[in-house]
This record gives C-alpha cells, sequence and structure tokens, in this order.
C-alpha cells in the first residue's frame, strides 16, 4: 500500500507541510513503466513525428506545469529512442535539461550520460537505472524545500504522454494488455495525488484521472482482448484534455 511508504517530512517552517515520497515508491512507479524494448516489438514499425511535440509556452507556465513537460518529454524519450532517431533525441533532451535548469534541479539530470546511453543502442536498458537514481535525487531536492507535491506531477507527466503514445501507436492485438498496466499504475498514481489534493491544480488532475480511471474500468480490460471503439475513442478524448492543458 501507498499508504505505508509514503512519510511526512518534519521541521520545515512552512505553512503547510505537504507529505515526502519515499524510495520504495518512486522504484515502485519505475518498474511499472513500459520497457522500451518490449514496447518496440509492439509499436507500429513508422515513426510519428507527431508524437515528438515540445511545446511553444514551457517556460510561460507555472512550476507544477513545467515539472509535468519534464515527465512528458521523458515518456517521448522511450519512443524516439524505439525509433533511433538521434536528432529529435538531442532535442527533447536539450529541452528536458533547460526546463530542469529552469525549476532548479538541472544538475541532478546526468545529461551527458543520459545521451551517451542513449545513442548507444546497446545502452536502452541502463536508462531505467540511471533515471532512478537522478529522480531519487530530485526527490530529495523537493523534500528538502517542501515541494513534494512536484514528484507525483513529473510521475504524472510520464504516465499521460506514455498512454497517449500507446493509444496512438500500439498495435491493436497490444493495446488492452499495455492499457491494463497503465490502469493500475493509474490507480497507485491517484492515491499518491490525494495526498496534495489541498493544491487547485492537482485537485483537478485527480478530478480527471479519476475519471479516465472509470472509463477504464467501465471498459472491462482484464476480460477483454479487443478494445471497443466507443471506449477507445473515449479514453483518448479525456487523455488529450488533460495533456492539452499541459502544454498550452
Amino acid at each position: 500500500m501507498l499508504l505505508l511508504l509514503v512519510y511526512f517530512t518534519k521541521g520545515v517552517a512552512q505553512s503547510t507541510i505537504y507529505p515526502s515520497i519515499s524510495s520504495e515508491v518512486l522504484d515502485s512507479f519505475a518498474d511499472k513503466a513500459p520497457n522500451p524494448a518490449e514496447m518496440s516489438l509492439a509499436f507500429k514499425k513508422k515513426y510519428n513525428k507527431k508524437i515528438v511535440y515540445l511545446g511553444k509556452k514551457d517556460f510561460e507556465k507555472s512550476e507544477i506545469y513545467k515539472v509535468a513537460n519534464i515527465g512528458r518529454y521523458c515518456a517521448i524519450l522511450m519512443y524516439i529512442v524505439i525509433h533511433q532517431k538521434n536528432k529529435e533525441l538531442l532535442n527533447c533532451l536539450v529541452r528536458i535539461k533547460e526546463l530542469s535548469d529552469n525549476i532548479y534541479v538541472g544538475q541532478y539530470f546526468e545529461y551527458q550520460q543520459i545521451r551517451a546511453k542513449l545513442e548507444n543502442k546497446n545502452g536502452v536498458d541502463s536508462i531505467s537505472i540511471l533515471a532512478k537514481l537522478n529522480l531519487q535525487e530530485v526527490n530529495n531536492r523537493w523534500s528538502q524545500n517542501n515541494k513534494n507535491e512536484l514528484i507525483p506531477i513529473l510521475i504524472l507527466g510520464v504516465w499521460l504522454e506514455t498512454t497517449y503514445i500507446i493509444l496512438d501507436e500500439i498495435e491493436k492485438k497490444s493495446l488492452v494488455r499495455f492499457l491494463v498496466t497503465q490502469k493500475n499504475t493509474l490507480e497507485q498514481l491517484i492515491e499518491l495525488l490525494n495526498y496534495y489534493d489541498q493544491v487547485p491544480d492537482i485537485k483537478l488532475f485527480i478530478k480527471q484521472l479519476e475519471d479516465i480511471h472509470k472509463t477504464l474500468e467501465e471498459s472491462d480490460l482484464e476480460n477483454s482482448t479487443i478494445l471497443r471503439t466507443k471506449s477507445f475513442q473515449k479514453i483518448s478524448n479525456k487523455i488529450s484534455v488533460i495533456r492539452n492543458k499541459i502544454i498550452n
């Protein structure tokens, strides 16, 4: 249970103390992230450049939305790696670095190491280990500054973009299996975000995510082999609404 893994930071001189997140919780989310090698077998062969969208208003947004976009770009990296597009890879990495620097956590993203490993076709598996280490460093920094609500937003960005890519790019025969995994992750994410529901933007995200979860439940994924067109459209539309808000 996430309830047992989330602990509270004490002694911070702030009016509102938000719960910090343990390394066990972070690892559990990282372990549930889709494996790039497995995803590559289920993806359509043709590269869709529209997936790799770098927002034009990233730096004008509030901190919460900047963090959500960093999460989005981390998910996009997976898609770029699968299709081995080095130019797009570099552009996406630069944006992650710039946004991270903008919110003062850029030093915890090992830009050069990640770039070198991503450009090495045999180094993709080691990225998840490196990402875990970096995520914990960022989590520690935000915890020290009583910004614990930002880590769930980072996870939200990753989840949202991953699901968006899956809906757009996964072959239909593999769609249900991957959505079952994402549904389980969504349940944990909502539980985690509920600790920060005093933050207005997060409260809105929770409401939208609960609506998506309800649609996934109604789709009866565990007992289905094919996602009905109507269910697919509902899920896709609701994901797009949140994604568009984060981007625009």
